[in-house]
């Protein structure tokens, strides 16, 4: 379950990200037409069992009239300091994101995928590494981006989408979309 980016949004992500691929180093980046923001991740599901996660999620309803935005407001690793595993784009906590996510948390625990263990932390993944190097430059640059807004997008739907693993990465193919307005 993903909340889908907008073309143009993807691109302005993908210029935010310059300053940090101008430093070099080892991170594969994540082609923005793969941008996404991941609600649950629920890994290899049979066919026929795709159809039972669709049916629950055509449930989910926004409860509340107020507009529901993401803003996408700093940068950040998974990892350690001699070690960045995932680079991400942070998206501000919002209590509608908030109770999205639990919505589908409920709904999928209803059909008997379990709930994720970790505290939702709301991100973008736009780099992956296996490598170790001197992740100074890029520690440095994440503070100087600090308090930044880098966009903002309105969100009116969410998408049930599937994974393909290709040599090349990831391909990501919507599988049904729900509105939430």
């Amino acid at each position: 379950m993903a909340i889908d980016l907008t073309e143009e949004n993807r691109e302005q992500l993908a210029r935010a990200l310059k300053p940090f691929k101008k430093l070099g180093g080892p991170i594969r980046w994540i082609p923005p037409a793969n941008f996404h923001l991941t609600l649950k991740f629920i890994g290899e599901t049979p066919r026929d069992r795709v159809e039972t996660v669709a049916r629950a999620l055509s449930a989910i309803r926004k409860k509340n009239p107020d507009p529901l935005v993401l803003d996408f407001d700093g940068f950040g690793f998974f990892g350690r300091d001699d070690m960045i595993r995932i680079f991400w784009i942070r998206v501000a906590d919002h209590p509608l994101l908030a109770a999205l996510y639990q919505e589908v948390e409920d709904r999928l625990a209803g059909i008997g995928i379990p709930r994720e263990e970790r505290p939702f932390f709301p991100h973008l993944t736009v780099g992956r590494n296996k490598t170790r190097f001197n992740t100074k430059k890029y520690r440095e640059q994440i503070a100087h981006s600090e308090g930044r807004s880098i966009l903002r997008q309105p969100v009116s739907s969410f998408c049930l989408m599937l994974s393909d693993l290709q040599p090349g990465g990831a391909k990501y193919t919507t599988i049904r979309e729900y509105d939430l307005e």
